[in-house]
């Protein structure tokens, strides 16, 4: 598959851009480009001037601010098919208000904020496909945002280890032995709790023998009861 063509099928498959005529994809492709970071390297840093927005094609990105003391606050984890720094774009925001780093090798698609802008502008019909996308993802943000409020840490950890599960499943990976891709600090802050908690409930549930644990790799033993661990409310 050629670069244009990889271009083509990521915007395609995109929330925003999967009601939108090929004809139109095809000319955001134009002015779409992809490009390679190595683990670790930044995308972009608070206040610079946000002339892009991206999405991931293949690896993990990180968006985080730094607090007044110097901590790390995690604000979203992004993977293959998701987008971020958008936001900026809409707003018509000058800078980037967070930081973006890659957790890992990572493939973006980077849309040039300011050829997009004039794209759209006379094309009422692809801002209304766009604007139909992000509703209907704004809507699973919030349905899964409303799930994970009402679920303990085990729960919310079942529930992540069952996904994570069902995405290897779809890559052709194996259904049993999963690796968990994030630190666990990251996890943490994903789920809503802290490492030291997070750590019991990974213990709890290799106690119970519901999973088995070596290193970064999980193996799931009793699909059943992680499912019905999954469904437990607070």
């Amino acid at each position: 598959m050629s670069t244009i063509e990889r271009i083509q099928t990521t915007l395609s498959a995109h929330y925003y851009f999967h009601t939108v005529d090929i004809k139109e994809i095809e000319e955001i492709a134009s002015f779409t480009h992809l490009t390679s970071f190595k683990e670790g390297e930044s995308i972009f840093m608070e206040g610079d001037p946000s002339k892009s927005f991206f999405i991931v094609q293949e690896g993990q990105v990180q968006v985080y601010k730094m607090s007044p003391k110097g901590r790390q606050v995690i604000l979203r984890l992004f993977n293959p098919g998701e987008s971020f720094a958008e936001i900026p774009f809409w707003q018509g925001a000058p800078f980037y208000p967070a930081n973006a780093v890659c957790l890992e090798d990572t493939i973006l698609l980077m849309i040039e904020g300011k050829r997009f802008k004039q794209f759209v502008t006379n094309r009422p019909k692809v801002l209304m496909a766009m604007l139909s996308g992000f509703s209907e993802h704004l809507r699973e943000l919030s349905d899964r945002i409303e799930d994970l409020a009402l679920r303990n840490v085990d729960s919310k950890l079942a529930k992540y280890l069952l996904s994570y599960q069902e995405s290897f499943l779809e890559e052709g990976r194996g259904s049993k032995d999963i690796e968990i891709q994030v630190q666990k600090k990251i996890l943490a802050s994903i789920l809503g709790t802290i490492p030291e908690t997070l750590s019991r409930s990974f213990k709890k549930l290799a106690e119970q023998g519901i999973i088995s644990i070596e290193k970064r790799s999980v193996k799931i033993l009793n699909p059943k009861a992680l499912e019905n661990r999954a469904e437990l409310e607070d």
